[in-house]
């Protein structure tokens, strides 16, 4: 098995960098993706005379979505709100609203869009669910995203909504269950910390030195978090607590990799964005299977 407190991904050379639990159980990290292979994996041998026209489609697809993505983010702080509310709770699940400015059937469109998007300070994530949902940011309120939807006026765009289930925690032996829940919020925390960062760098509150310090205070808060959930589930030997370990070291990566001087990226606000979308979805993912 591998070291996951030793890794080290760039996620700046990668198109896709969510962490995804697949039907297995294995953890598999992300693959490169480039144009040129996301055009190969659609074409079939049967198919490799239809290449030059995708491509071409393509090209002229990802021209207009540029202009469009222009428009969307002429104005300064057009994503942004004054701070990160409380996600919309039902039951024991937590509900955070993602602004998605269309949805496509091929990953080769969807990556190259969420490149163009990148550039303009959106987050680029795509979501996949039968198709990819394209995410520029994410929200706390329903109220919000659908402000910000209007603000578009875009009929391909919508609200994707994240539901956040809550962990099962039958597993666990100890009696400090109310610690162990609270080290389970760290997905919740950096979504909150990181959300409120990008708006005062949307709004030139911070500079992206002094945000790199706000990043620093939260990865080494995540940090305690992982190492009190490691010592409450010391005696716990089973696939949840793995599981959780490895999202949590995920977390943590996401966040040294923001704060890194080494990665390729378009701008930080981007990758902000970006960070806690991923965090987000993989929180989700890992609540839907466990």
């Amino acid at each position: 098995m591998p070291n996951y407190n030793d890794d080290d991904v760039d996620y700046g050379e990668y198109r896709y960098k969510n962490y995804l639990w697949r039907e297995n159980g294995r953890f598999v990290k992300p693959q490169k993706q480039t144009v040129a292979t996301a055009i190969k994996k659609q074409t079939s041998r049967s198919q490799k005379d239809k290449v030059g026209a995708f491509a071409i489609f393509s090209v002229i697809i990802c021209f207009a979505i540029t202009f469009l993505l222009a428009d969307f983010f002429s104005g300064s702080g057009f994503l942004a709100f004054t701070g990160a509310r409380a996600p919309n709770k039902k039951g024991n699940a937590s509900t955070y609203y993602a602004l998605s400015l269309d949805y496509y059937e091929t990953e080769s469109i969807a990556s190259m869009t969420a490149d163009e998007l990148r550039q303009m300070g959106g987050g680029g994530y795509a979501i996949k669910d039968n198709g990819f949902y394209l995410i520029s940011s994410v929200y706390g309120s329903e109220d919000e995203a659908s402000t910000v939807l209007k603000r578009l006026n875009s009929k391909n765009a919508s609200i994707y909504k994240i539901i956040i289930k809550e962990l099962p925690l039958q597993w666990y032996k100890g009696d400090k269950k109310s610690e162990l829940l609270d080290t389970l919020k760290y997905a919740e925390i950096t979504f909150d910390e990181l959300y409120a960062i990008s708006i005062a760098l949307d709004n030139a509150e911070l500079t992206e030195y002094t945000a790199r310090a706000e990043i620093t205070v939260l990865t080494n808060k995540i940090k305690l978090l992982k190492a009190k959930f490691d010592d409450l589930t010391t005696k716990d030997r089973n696939i949840s607590v793995t599981k959780i370990k490895v999202e949590m070291v995920a977390t943590i990566a996401m966040l040294e990799n923001l704060l890194s001087y080494n990665v390729s990226r378009p701008n930080l606000i981007s990758d902000i964005r970006y960070t806690y979308t991923a965090v987000l979805v993989a929180k989700k993912n890992l609540s839907n299977n466990m």
